[in-house]
């Protein structure tokens, strides 16, 4: 015998088991009981039998669980007992836990549009046949929470089959308001939540959180700088200023204070669509680093652009669209 497991229905009981050696002259039988534990002692009433193959191979004997009767108020465990006289002593006994319990995993969380959230899950053992709710809270920590950073709460119908069945999962989920959602520093964690009640009963509440961290950048651009006013080409000290207080005061994780100086005054055209491709990698290379820090984290990004600064981050923006 090699393992007994519940159908993802729930209705089922299935047990795999491996005939070696040489074919058997005559089927044996694979004997289903109700029991109170897993060793073949603790087996109750009659047994449910299944005939065996009787050629070299591994095979699955199944039956339903209505076929075992009426369940023993103190039965917790279904086993499987290979009946043979070519039965191995040592491993002629499976068995499987019931009543059977879901599982719910929380693989990981993220946004795509910072408006809603994207839960990945999986569901194991067996399917959901009842809603199974989501919480979406925002929190400086991403283990610590409070029904005060709730920010969504969405709810899958017992009747979406197709998301509470045994298997992976994807689905989306929304916020109370889209505001939510918008770049808060001090508040750099979405946490994910899935059946916050317990109303569903399962093997391991341990896994149904997942989190991600939303960090942010800001980019600031000058614009056209004339000869007189910065000979020498170096980043302007407003730039600079306005770089370190969006981090030091405002909490930004990083920030770029953008330098097309030399370019900004020369007469060639389209030097402000040239300077935007350059700052599109600047930032794409520093969001790059903090997307690797943990899976579904995402850079929210705040651009200020001054006078042709502003033709410098739209070209940047349009550049980082679908990257």
């Amino acid at each position: 015998m090699n393992s007994a497991a519940l159908s993802p229905d729930g209705q089922n009981v299935n047990a795999t088991y491996t005939i070696t050696g040489s074919d058997l002259a005559s089927a044996g039988t694979i004997d289903f009981y109700w029991a109170t534990g897993p060793n073949l002692s603790n087996k109750l009433g009659t047994a449910r039998k299944v005939p065996t193959n009787t050629k070299v191979g591994s095979y699955t004997a199944s039956t339903s669980i209505a076929s075992l009767g009426t369940r023993p108020a103190n039965a917790t465990y279904i086993l499987a007992v290979a009946d043979s006289p070519n039965a191995d002593a040592s491993h002629n006994v499976v068995s499987v836990k019931y009543p059977p319990l879901s599982g719910i995993v929380m693989d990981m969380a993220t946004t795509t549009d910072s408006t809603t959230v994207t839960a990945t899950y999986d569901v194991n053992t067996l399917n959901i046949t009842q809603p199974l709710t989501f919480n979406i809270f925002r929190s400086a920590s991403k283990t610590a929470y409070s029904s005060a950073d709730l920010i969504g709460t969405d709810t899958l119908s017992k009747t979406d089959t197709a998301d509470l069945s045994v298997g992976h999962h994807q689905v989306k989920l929304g916020v109370y308001y889209a505001s939510d959602m918008a770049p808060d520093p001090h508040l750099p964690f979405i946490i994910v939540v899935a059946n916050p009640g317990k109303t569903i009963q399962e093997q391991n509440y341990a896994n149904d959180t997942a989190y991600f961290q939303k960090f942010v950048l800001g980019i600031v651009s000058h614009g056209y700088v004339p000869l007189l006013d910065d000979p020498l080409g170096v980043t302007q000290a407003w730039e600079l200023d306005m770089a370190s207080d969006l981090k030091k005061v405002d909490g930004y994780d990083a920030t770029i204070a953008f330098n097309w100086v030399f370019a900004s005054r020369d007469m060639k055209s389209g030097q402000a669509i040239i300077a935007g491709t350059n700052l599109a990698n600047q930032v794409a290379s520093i969001a790059k680093v903090f997307e690797s820090r943990h899976p579904g984290d995402v850079v929210d990004m705040h651009f200020i652009g001054h006078s042709r600064g502003s033709v410098v981050i739209s070209q940047a923006i349009q550049d980082l669209m679908g990257t």
